[in-house]
């Protein structure tokens, strides 16, 4: 005698089976949201946001980019990889902590010098970054937060870029 009660087999079965429909479903949605996070992030704000990036090696005659990609991205994160010569109108701090541009207004520079005909003075701070001299060359290299208070002095604006570890950027 089996002595089974055919309606709870019935019920087990029915419990079995819909426990086996909803884990193909859940594994289901699983496989669409992987495949939808892969291929389209944009729909699930998955994306990473693109970092503003200058890499470029300054020269006198185009000293003014570094200025309008720092004006550009005032109060934003950005990474910064530019080398330079001390030229006629680049030039860096002893300390390493600024980088001066002058205007390149040469009838000015011969008449007053060149710290008072007017540029840009880049104020490095923070020690997340390489900022050196090395072979003839300044290589400055790193990820700045520019801050978008900018100041004038004797006609130089002066902008200020605080470096901040690349860990805290590319974790975001």
């Amino acid at each position: 005698m089996s002595g089974a009660n055919p309606d709870l087999q019935t019920n087990h079965s029915t419990f079995k089976k819909a426990g086996i429909f909803i884990t193909g479903l859940l594994g289901l949605i699983a496989t669409i949201t992987g495949i939808i996070a892969a291929f389209f992030p944009d729909l699930l704000n998955l994306q990473k946001k693109e970092i503003p990036t200058y890499s470029n090696s300054l020269s006198d005659s185009n000293a003014s980019e570094i200025a309008d990609f720092i004006d550009k991205n005032l109060g934003n994160i950005v990474k910064i990889n530019l080398d330079f010569d001390v030229q006629d109108f680049i030039w860096a701090s002893e300390d390493f902590s600024s980088i001066g541009i002058s205007s390149g207004d040469t009838e000015c520079i011969k008449e007053v010098g060149i710290d008072s005909c007017g540029g840009y003075l880049i104020h490095i701070s923070g020690t997340d970054h390489d900022f050196r001299y090395s072979h003839g060359t300044y290589k400055l290299d790193g990820y700045f937060f520019i801050s978008d208070v900018i100041d004038i002095h004797f006609g130089f604006v002066d902008y200020m870029i605080n470096s901040i570890p690349p860990k805290d950027v590319l974790l975001k």
